[in-house]
């Protein structure tokens, strides 16, 4: 667990196309995670709080809805501090993502096509009173555990003088948090939202 965080930035100017003499580009290492994303922050966040409220509890099983990278972050959570695990996914999660999230012990579901694998999560967490459910897409604790770690890292690797943060999104989790404490430091910091034509966003 204290693997978790401090990433290092890594100049990628070099690799980018096309360069602006002017401009920087840096990237957070987040596979340096010990779960290999930066979903290992999000993760620990909310079990730390559940655990602080006592919604999460020895002998609970913990239930989570995941594309991949945040299911993986669950089951090694649960396998270290000693809870079952359900993850529920659907036809698209890798097989690689599959195997890690079986390996740490976890249990895997895979919803059908057109069947919906959030709705799950909330229907079992419904019909299992002693389940937790991480319920990733609408807790703050997401956001939060990027205002309170990454935003502060990025900000302070880069001495102050970051002018724009471009983040993909998923749950909206990283880019929400991270920005919020990027334009509580400096509010002409540019928030950029890199997303496929099309999605939800």
């Amino acid at each position: 667990i204290d693997l978790i965080g401090n990433t290092p930035l890594v100049d990628i100017t070099a690799i980018c196309k096309p360069k602006h003499p002017d401009t920087i580009i840096l990237g957070k290492v987040e596979f340096f995670n010990p779960g290999f994303s930066m979903k290992d922050r999000i993760v620990q966040n909310i079990f730390r709080k559940a655990e602080e409220d006592d919604l999460l509890k020895s002998g609970m099983t913990v239930v989570a809805a995941s594309s991949g990278n945040t299911g993986c972050s669950v089951a090694m959570m649960c396998a270290i501090r000693g809870y079952d695990c359900v993850i529920i996914t659907n036809e698209k999660c890798s097989d690689e993502k599959k195997a890690a999230i079986t390996a740490y012990g976890a249990t895997l579901l895979v919803t059908k096509p057109n069947e919906c694998y959030m709705k799950m999560e909330t229907k079992l967490a419904a019909e299992n009173p002693s389940w937790f459910s991480l319920n990733q897409y609408n807790s703050f604790n997401n956001p939060e555990s990027h205002y309170i770690s990454t935003g502060p890292e990025i900000y302070q690797q880069t001495n102050c003088k970051i002018t724009h943060f471009v983040a993909s999104s998923s749950t909206g989790g990283t880019i929400s948090g991270i920005g919020s404490y990027l334009k509580q430091c400096n509010p002409k910091i540019s928030v950029v939202l890199a997303d496929p034509s099309g999605s939800t966003f």
